[in-house]
């Protein structure tokens, strides 16, 4: 969707700072996008045309979004490195990276992004923590009984639940008017 000079020239392309300037100054092919200075993107006719003609071999756009990935992660980029994992199907890096970054993507506001990789991956390949991660997902997007499903998997098979796991599952029931139930 969006990339920088540098992360262009981490893949490969020589001189990328300099034709990505130039070209952005005199508004060709490539234009200014995303939250912060220095971040490109190619304009619509370009990116259409690259799209249906320039197509990659499927194991070498693999490796090239791998490596984005892997340098938007390098560089601060958690959200965005996290849709390249996904683009290149890598459930190995998306597993990882939810693992260790899942909850503060969340807090981010990056609930779709989240969602997609949670998804990505079966529930019985999950484990407690996705599912709880999962669960999160659902009840911020309003799906309380994906939520709760997901919850109670989370759950499944310990001798006590997480008081973090306990409160979510209550605020549930809570809101919708089970007291019993969120008790």
């Amino acid at each position: 969707e969006r990339f920088t000079p540098e992360l262009c020239e981490a893949l490969g392309i020589p001189h990328a700072g300099a034709v990505i300037v130039s070209l952005a100054r005199r508004g060709l092919f490539v234009e200014p996008r995303g939250r912060g200075v220095g971040w490109y993107a190619l304009n619509a006719v370009v990116r259409d045309y690259a799209a249906a003609s320039l197509a990659l071999d499927p194991a070498e756009e693999a490796r090239i979004r791998a490596e984005a990935a892997a340098w938007l992660e390098r560089h601060g980029h958690v959200e965005e490195a996290l849709q390249a994992q996904l683009a290149a199907g890598d459930t190995d890096a998306v597993t990882r990276m939810l693992h260790e970054r899942g909850a503060s993507l969340l807090a981010a506001g990056a609930v779709d992004t989240v969602g997609r990789a949670v998804d990505l991956l079966p529930p019985d390949a999950r484990g407690p923590e996705l599912e709880r991660l999962a669960g999160e997902v659902r009840q911020i997007r309003g799906d309380w009984e994906g939520a709760i499903d997901c919850y109670e998997r989370a759950g499944a098979g310990l001798a006590r639940r997480s008081c973090g796991l306990a409160w979510r599952l209550g605020l549930i029931h809570h809101l919708r008017g089970r007291l019993d139930e969120a008790l």
